[in-house]
């Protein structure tokens, strides 16, 4: 599929790309004369993004990495503002939300009306936003999973859970389901002879973690004043009930969200003074009213 990054200059991004090809780009050819960096190689998408930060001695030169997978749909033109809520949040491990007609295994990943981001358990490895302080905790797993399983469940405990969330103001649309029998992933995968469930197995094994459900943990939302303008409100946060561990059904999870949200909140006036530096002209206000 043609990725949503063609429609961007590097004028227009606050970040660096790092294009990884596996395949011929076919529709997506303009983007080796677009992107920073041009890679080939690895066993898959974090063995490679180790072998190349390690490489070009990268891991210093950001402030935060998102590793995208080729095949999530997104509004490009919005991708600077995630990254400069993230890092003005203090999220250390990071996602965008999925849309509601994505292919998902996790329910906590589906974006919540409501809110803006919501601190969780855990971010799936599909598009991680990692900042540069947790990569050095995190990147010596990159090589550990090769089918990327159970990544996503030993990152909350190498960084001891901090500050870890799904930003609900941004979305990304994951269209396939996944197949383990037939997506061709996974008959590479089988073809190199990689068990993804045994691979899980060996990794939780390994850092001693028990296989846990995802759930969200406290939510974030804009405050407004009654008639007040777009922007006038405040940040608050309200905790979460770990829902999501419990049920699979969307509308008990949507109807407890909701319940949350009209709970008496807590100001959250230093997280609301990072948003706000961000200024107007990042369109940060606009982002998450």
């Amino acid at each position: 599929m043609a990725s949503s990054l063609l429609s961007l200059t590097p004028e227009q991004r606050n970040f660096d790309l790092a294009l990884r090809l596996y395949a011929p780009p076919g529709k997506n050819e303009s983007l080796l004369s677009q992107a920073e960096f041009v890679m080939t190689g690895g066993l898959s998408k974090f063995h490679a993004a180790e072998l190349f930060l390690r490489d070009r001695g990268l891991l210093q030169a950001y402030d935060g990495y998102l590793f995208l997978d080729g095949d999530v749909e997104f509004d490009a033109s919005r991708l600077s503002q995630f990254l400069a809520f993230v890092d003005a949040v203090g999220l250390q491990l990071a996602q965008p939300a999925l849309t509601r007609d994505s292919g998902a295994y996790w329910k906590m990943t589906l974006q919540q009306p409501g809110y803006i981001y919501r601190e969780s358990s855990f971010v799936e490895v599909m598009a991680p936003y990692i900042s540069q302080k947790a990569l050095y905790a995190l990147i010596p797993t990159f090589s550990q999973s090769i089918s990327g399983y159970g990544l996503d469940l030993v990152w909350p405990r190498l960084l001891q859970d901090a500050s870890i969330g799904v930003v609900d103001a941004f979305q990304m649309r994951h269209r396939e389901k996944v197949d383990h029998e037939t997506g061709r992933f996974y008959t590479y995968l089988k073809s190199i002879g990689v068990d993804l469930d045994e691979e899980e197995r060996q990794l939780l094994a390994r850092y001693g973690i028990q296989r846990e459900h995802a759930h969200s943990r406290r939510g974030y939302f804009w405050k407004r004043r009654l008639f007040g303008q777009p922007g006038s409100g405040s940040l608050c946060s309200v905790p979460l009930p770990a829902i999501e561990s419990h049920t699979d059904r969307q509308l008990i999870i949507d109807i407890t969200m909701g319940i949350a949200k009209m709970q008496s909140c807590r100001p959250e006036p230093e997280k609301e003074k990072a948003v706000r530096s961000l200024g107007a002209e990042e369109g940060l206000l606009g982002f998450i009213n």
